[in-house]
């Protein structure tokens, strides 16, 4: 092989090679911002949207419903699907539980991470026992939009159409 052939492939080969390590460099940038962003999404979840939904819970409990509070994290279940962190108030209307677990028929609202996007989404379902409802994304915000108003905002939205 001549000297022009070598230095030829000896670029393309370099160039490649430092392509290879910009994108490593990026993807494992774009990794820590997301687990920084998960750090953060934590804390959020922790002083702002659990406070405000246990609040919630206070005053239905109080009027005889029954609901429940849960946080997940992100991670991968068992058929390999992704599972983004998040925490969901689910509402059981006097107390009613769902007959069938796997076809939940009650309100709901979660704000759930938008994975590698850092941002967080709004699940809203307002099915009711032996009615009609929709499930659908009501919005997507930055982290620093979350506040407790912006949770309430969504909680009264499916109340009132699921119990209004």
């Amino acid at each position: 092989m001549d000297d022009s052939t070598k230095k030829s492939l000896n670029s393309i080969l370099d160039s490649f090679d430092a392509k290879r390590e910009a994108d490593r460099k990026k993807a494992e940038r774009k990794k820590t911002e997301h687990e920084i962003f998960l750090d953060q999404f934590t804390e959020k979840a922790k002083s702002v949207i659990c406070p405000a939904l246990e609040q919630v819970a206070e005053i239905l409990k109080s009027r005889g419903h029954n609901s429940e509070i849960r946080e997940q994290k992100e991670g991968v279940d068992l058929e390999g699907r992704a599972i983004n962190a998040g925490i969901t108030l689910t509402i059981f209307p006097l107390g009613q539980h769902p007959r069938y677990p796997s076809q939940p028929d009650c309100p709901h609202v979660a704000f759930m991470v938008k994975s590698y996007e850092n941002k967080i989404y709004v699940h809203e379902r307002t099915m009711m026992p032996i009615r009609g409802g929709h499930a659908a994304i009501a919005g997507e915000y930055t982290l620093d939009k979350v506040t407790s108003e912006l949770v309430e905002k969504h909680i009264v939205s499916v109340l009132q159409q699921a119990m209004g």
